[in-house]
């Protein structure tokens, strides 16, 4: 017997880390205070919302987006778990960076859950019964590849939600 739930979740359950490298790119011109902290403020913020993009539906996005640009964009850094600038150049009167950025999307989460924003997350429940014994992705003894896991996973991104795994506990 197959038994099957799925919950959409609107706040992060206690899970593990969930950082995600965005490539992104940042600009500052030369004359101001501090230019490349100014780049990298500026790639910082367009990782958040790469973040966003792929957290919060585009719908929630426009609705709520003064929230969004005050308490997740604007301060960006408290997202950023770690960043590798891959490329500096300055060219004009501009400083440029190609920069890869970790984003501690659990954190984002728990401040978007504060602000009581939507996001598109779905944790996945599942658990087979079969003549081995029950198999499940839950759980103290929780299986990443357990039957049917795959194409539900993928019928799930083709809806536009983001699968996570469900918590060990």
């Amino acid at each position: 017997s197959l038994v099957l739930a799925v919950l959409l979740a609107a706040t992060p359950m206690a899970r593990a880390e969930d950082v995600v490298a965005y490539e992104a790119e940042g600009d500052a011109e030369t004359s101001g205070g501090d230019p490349r902290v100014a780049a990298l403020d500026a790639a910082f913020a367009s990782a958040i919302n790469m973040a966003l993009a792929e957290l919060v539906s585009q719908d929630v996005r426009t609705a709520r987006k003064a929230d969004l640009d005050k308490e997740i964009v604007g301060r960006a850094r408290l997202w950023v778990a770690k960043f590798t600038v891959n490329k500096d150049t300055t060219v004009g009167e501009r400083r440029q960076l190609a920069v890869t950025v970790r984003v501690d999307r659990d954190k984002m989460l728990a401040r978007l859950a504060e602000l009581d924003v939507a996001t598109k997350l779905a944790t996945v429940l599942l658990r087979i019964d079969d003549p081995a014994g029950p198999r499940a992705t839950y759980g103290s003894g929780g299986e990443k590849d357990v039957p049917g896991s795959a194409a539900l996973t993928s019928a799930l991104r083709a809806a536009g939600m983001l699968p996570k795994r469900a918590p060990a506990s």
